[in-house]
């Protein structure tokens, strides 16, 4: 539910997003009610092993909050764990690009330094779709001659092709770009970019 609201947030209409961010609001003072509540009954449950109120309380406002925050820890621990996995398996075949770094590929073939160079002259701004969303996580330099994805930067004339079943990236001399997990998230605007470039 909650990557259903975030992809609400992130892509859908102004009224869309609206709604995403009510239902966030609204699950959020749902939860801290019910996290009281339980708290409030575990608390009558355990009163007479409290020796005084102010026991009482100060043990109930940690429950409270260990209630309220554990699912927010939860998530916390479950995103960094997909963080770590953001670079796809490595695998043996030369062709494939596993390792997604600030210029995947094209640093090796056009020099780091030199890619940097080119890179740092470039302004880039967010990718529109034809629909109007702005896209977070893909940038088009100004020149039109670089494309941003996630962080890592590629010369759009040397890229060919996007697979969206494989969530990679095909460029002109054979090779694959596995791009990081969270890339399909910017599915919607891979599938419209890529056409446009034709």
């Amino acid at each position: 539910m909650f990557r259903f609201l975030d992809e609400r947030i992130e892509y859908g209409n102004w009224f869309e997003k609206m709604l995403a961010i009510l239902a966030y609001g609204v699950l959020a003072a749902g939860y801290l009610v019910a996290s009281i509540f339980i708290t409030g009954c575990i608390i009558i449950k355990l009163e007479a092993l409290f020796p005084s109120e102010d026991a009482v309380i100060h043990t109930g406002i940690v429950i409270a909050t260990s209630i309220f925050l554990a699912p927010l820890l939860i998530s916390l621990y479950r995103d960094s764990r997909q963080l770590d996995k953001l670079t796809s398996t490595s695998t043996k075949d030369p062709h494939i690009i596993s390792e997604y770094s600030r210029i995947p590929h094209f640093s090796k073939m056009l020099g780091e330094a030199q890619s940097e160079d080119l890179i740092e002259r470039e302004t880039f701004s967010k990718y529109v779709k034809k629909s109007g969303h702005k896209s977070r996580y893909i940038k088009v330099s100004k020149s039109d001659k670089w494309v941003c994805i996630l962080g890592g930067y590629f010369p759009t004339d040397l890229l060919c092709g996007y697979n969206k079943k494989q969530n990679e990236l095909y460029t002109i001399d054979g090779m694959i770009v596995k791009l990081p997990k969270v890339a399909k998230l910017t599915q919607p605007f891979l599938r419209e970019f890529f056409p446009t470039r034709k």
